[in-house]
Order: C-alpha cells, then structure tokens, then sequence
C-alpha cells in the first residue's frame, strides 16, 4: 500500500507541474510568458522593469498651470503593469510630484543601465506624464520634460537653452540615457507636449500592421526592440481635460481591454494602432490637434511586447521616498567604486568671517536603540546598540564657506559641487547655509582635508536620538515637526543653526531636516549581532543618507529613517545632499 500511494504522489506532483506550466504559472525568474499556442515559451521576460514619473503639482508654477489627475493616471499605470502584465511591486518605481526632481528624474534612468540591476532579458517601460517645452532655435531648438522643481520661466520656452539645461531634463537624454540599459526590450511612453523630441533617430512605425501573426509576434520578440511611443509632434501641445490625459488614457484602454486572461500578447505597434486614431478623434472634439508617433531605434527593429501574466494583488502605494530601488546582493569590492576612507592629515585652518572654524559639540558614550519598529523594513531589526568611545560631531553642517577653502586647495580641485557658485564664499546671504550638491566622494575627501572623518551610520543615529532613542532629534514634549524645529517642506535649505528649538540631546543642530547628511557606512540591512560600535557591511552599492532635507516632508525627519539614493549611484550630486564630519 505505501508504494502504491508513493506512486500516486509521484503521478500527482507531476501532472500537478505539468497544469502549473500550461496555466502559466509564472512565479519566479519570469514573470511574463505566453504558455501555451503557436508562442509557448518563445516569448518571455526574466522581469519586467517600470519607472513611472507622474508630475501633477509644481513648486514654482502657479497652481493654474499644474495638471490635475497625471498622478492618479501614473497610479493606475502601476497597478495595471503589476495586477496584469507581470510587474513585481519592487520593480516598479513611481516618482510623483515633489519626489520628481531633476535630479531624482535623471537618476531613476540611470538606475536602469546597471548591469546589476537590468538583463539583456529582462522588459523596461518607462512612462512620463507631465509639461514638456521647447528652448532654443532653429537646429539648436531642443525639447525639455519639466520635473516637479523647473523653474516658472521654463513653461514659457525661450531661445536660451542654458536656462533650461540645469533645471529640466532634455528630451534626447532620455533616449540617450536609455540606450546605455543591457535590456533588450524598451519601450518609453511620454505624455507631454513637444515629446516628439524625445524620438532619437530610427524609423517610424506607424506604418506597421496593428496584428500580427504568432510566428511575427516571436520574430518581432526574438529581434528585440527599443521603441519610443509619443502624445504628440514637435509643435504639438498634449491636451488634458478633467478627466485626464488624451494619450495615457487611450494607452491604459488599450492595455486594460486585452487583460481579459493570462498569455495575451500586446505588440506596441498594435497599441500604437489603436491610441493614434482614439487621441486624433478626442483631441478633434476638443479643437486640438495632437498626433502620437511611434519610433525604432535603427538597430532594433522588432516590437516591445506585453504580456498578460495572471492576476496578482496590489499593494498599496507607498512614496518611494530615496531608497527607489530594491536592496541587491553586494558585489566584489571593485577598487574604482570602493572609495575607501582618505586617511586624516593636518588639521585645516577652516576660519571665516562670522565663523570661526567649524564648532564641534562632545557626544559621550552610552547606549540607545537603534531602528525603528514601526518604520520603513530597513530600520528593522531593532536592536540596543553600544557606542564604546565618546567622539565629536560637527554642530552645524558644513557650510558654503568653510567649503570653498577646502575647493581652494589642490585637493579639492575635482570636488565641485553641483550648481556651485564661487561668490558663495564671502556672500553673507550664501556664505553660512549648509554646501549641498556633493556626492560621497566630495564629504569623504573633504573630511581627509580637514582631519576629520564622517560619522558611521550608528554614530549619526545615537548624537540624533541619544540615550532615550527620540523619534526625532528634540524632546518628545515639543511634539511633531514643525518650522520652529527643523527646515523642511521649503524651496532652498536655510542658513545653519536656523532652528535651535530642534538641538538634539548632544548640542548638535540640524540633524533633522535642511540638507540629507553622508554617513561612511555602505547600506545593506542591519546585521542583528553588530551590537558593539556597528560599522555596516563591508561593501556594498551606496552609502548611506540621514537627517531628511528641505526639500522633503516631516515623514523623512524621523532619526531612524535611512536614505540610500537609488543604490549604487555614488557619484550624484543632487542639491539636497550634505554632510557633518566627526573626529
């Protein structure tokens, strides 16, 4: 008898992952593949990759410019690439409003040619629903998407495009960034006006049968594709009525209708197909004219193809936050990105009018608990942590002026920050705010100059939180966030010690919000034994941020909060990054 049912349970796990196969069970390294029919299996992803940026608000343009509903329309966009098309949640990384900065824009691209991120068999959709304009003339004329941050004059164009180059993001750096990702299939939608200009050079497609036969649907895979899907002409303006926009929602139909069971395929040119005429016809009504265009790069000429995959819960939107990208496995330290400590030297001469040298407040040793129960996953475990040695900690963050000195010496020759302007060093409205615009490389060689280190990741948290492990740097008894205790929620950072109400228990000022502060650990999750001075992991893809910046709101305040920047981009300057040093 039991060889008998031995027998049966063999059969049964058998054709149980032989029914598993032809119902597309897709769980796993591939989460889009057509399982059954002339496609079986020769159409398929390892995973599919999204990035959405959804701008309805805008810091500077007056609230009748803004776009109503294009970020509700980028929410829907997430939920159907995840519920139908295969889409895991962490690969789906959505910057909306004031998370869509240039900087955060550029780098979200860029975080999709790492290799350890993005395989050659792996799917990428990028989709961009936001105000697109034109600067310059004639041959020089460009186009330029406008991120959460542009500037007011930036709507009105111009024949400058040196106004727009540092504050928006050229259309043609999209396609030029996108063409360095391994994928082998890309497709890019953009819904803004002008966003022809973002199509690099390549044929169009319109042209293109809007079905094809299954063999066609492998070739065009098997190809590979990197295709540009666009709202509108080079003098075109997208139109957005109450209820949306013309173009995305046509898209979202389109893809919606074909979700109806799992192994459905949707070629971009049969989408194309379908959202040309519906955008022509609606824009017609309204007394618009916008003309969508689909464009190959020259070397890929086959088709994006989506694939429906069964269906798969949704769960709730979370901001990204600055972690946007999932925690990776650490490489092999690599000599060119490890960037290891500058050991200290001679202590600099950091005088300055109305500053003295940088101040410095005593952080004794003690114990406190570290993380957060009820935070982001990262700030988990939550451990009592022992800080063995007593150290010292900059007060203030480093200021404009104590770093022009350090730019001054042939140290800081290639430590530019981003945006940096000279007269920032002797301008009394500029010289005492925090220097912001460095990456980690520029706070590390600035601390080797110095005779200072950065502090490491505990260290930072314990002189924020100290001994009673605060939620925020101030006592309890002040309450929640507000403009009296810490600069957050604003257009620019202010000018250092601007909130003395928010010192934290050691004396040290700032700590929560005005500038992301470096630390020198790499982030990775917290090791439960490292209880003792914990350094953080060995290597890693990027070091880790603190403190919140004026840029963000008071969610990002909290002192267990950890920011890593889009994992590996160690390099980028963005204008909220700054840093304190130790010693």
């Amino acid at each position: 008898m039991s060889r008998f049912l031995l027998r049966f349970l063999f059969l049964a796990l058998l054709c149980g992952a032989a029914a598993g196969a032809q119902n597309g069970d897709v769980r796993g390294k591939r989460p889009g593949i057509v399982p059954d029919g002339p496609l079986a299996r020769t159409v398929h992803y390892r995973k599919m990759h999204v990035f959405i940026v959804a701008v309805s608000r805008y810091r500077n343009l007056p609230r009748g410019n803004w776009l109503p509903g294009l970020d509700q329309e980028g929410l829907r966009f997430r939920s159907l690439m995840i519920r139908s098309y295969g889409a895991q949640p962490e690969d789906v990384k959505v910057l909306l409003n004031e998370d869509a900065t240039r900087d955060h824009i550029r780098a979200g691209l860029i975080a999709l040619t790492s290799p350890a991120r993005v395989q050659p068999d792996d799917g990428v959709v990028v989709l961009f629903t936001m105000h697109g304009q034109t600067a310059g003339r004639d041959e020089a004329e460009s186009g330029y998407l406008l991120p959460y941050d542009a500037p007011a004059a930036a709507l009105q164009g111009g024949d400058d495009p040196s106004d727009f180059l540092d504050k928006c993001l050229e259309m043609s750096e999209v396609w030029r960034l996108l063409e360095k990702c391994r994928s082998r299939h890309v497709l890019i939608l953009a819904d803004a006006c002008v966003s022809a200009y973002l199509l690099g050079k390549g044929p169009d497609r319109a042209g293109l049968a809007p079905v094809l036969a299954p063999e066609q649907v492998a070739q065009q895979f098997a190809l590979g594709s990197f295709q540009g899907m666009v709202a509108g002409g080079k003098d075109e303006t997208t139109y957005v009525s109450n209820r949306g926009s013309l173009f995305a929602s046509a898209v979202m139909e389109r893809m919606q209708a074909r979700a109806t069971s799992s192994g459905q395929v949707l070629l971009a040119s049969e989408l194309y197909g379908h959202v040309l005429p519906v955008v022509i016809d609606r824009a017609a009504r309204y007394g618009k004219t916008q003309n969508p265009q689909l464009r190959n790069r020259v070397d890929r000429p086959g088709q994006f193809v989506f694939i429906t995959t069964p269906e798969q819960p949704v769960p709730p939107y979370r901001p990204p936050g600055p972690a946007l990208m999932p925690t990776v496995p650490p490489p092999a330290p690599d000599p060119e990105r490890s960037f290891p400590p500058v050991p200290p030297r001679r202590p600099a001469d950091l005088s300055l009018p109305g500053r003295a040298n940088i101040e410095f407040v005593n952080v004794s040793a003690g114990e406190f608990t570290m993380g957060s129960t009820t935070g982001d996953s990262d700030e988990k475990p939550v451990r009592r942590v022992r800080i063995t040695r007593g150290f010292q900690l900059g007060k203030y963050e480093v200021t404009n002026g104590q770093y022009a000195m350090f730019l001054a010496s042939p140290e800081g020759k290639h430590h530019t920050p981003a945006g940096w302007d000279p007269g920032w060093a002797t301008d009394p409205e500029k010289r005492d705010l925090p220097v912001g615009g460095v990456n980690w490389a520029d706070a590390n060689a600035f601390c080797g100059w110095a005779g200072c280190r950065l502090p490491s990741e505990a260290e930072w948290e314990y002189a924020c939180r100290g001994p009673e492990s605060r939620e925020y740097p101030w006592a309890a008894s002040k309450g929640g966030p507000s403009p009296t205790l810490a600069i957050f929620n604003q257009r620019g950072p202010a000018r250092v010690g601007s909130c003395p109400e928010g010192v934290s228990w050691c004396g040290a000022e700032d700590m929560a919000g005005n500038l992301w502060e470096w630390c020198q650990d790499w982030y990775g999750a917290y090791d439960p034994k490292a209880l003792v001075d914990p350094q953080g992991p060995a290597t890693g893809q990027s070091r880790v941020l603190r403190g919140g910046s004026f840029g963000r709101g008071a969610t990002f305040l909290r002192g267990a909060y950890r920011f890593d920047f889009l994992g590996y981009l160690l390099l980028a300057r963005c204008a909220d990054f700054g840093f304190r040093v130790a010693r």
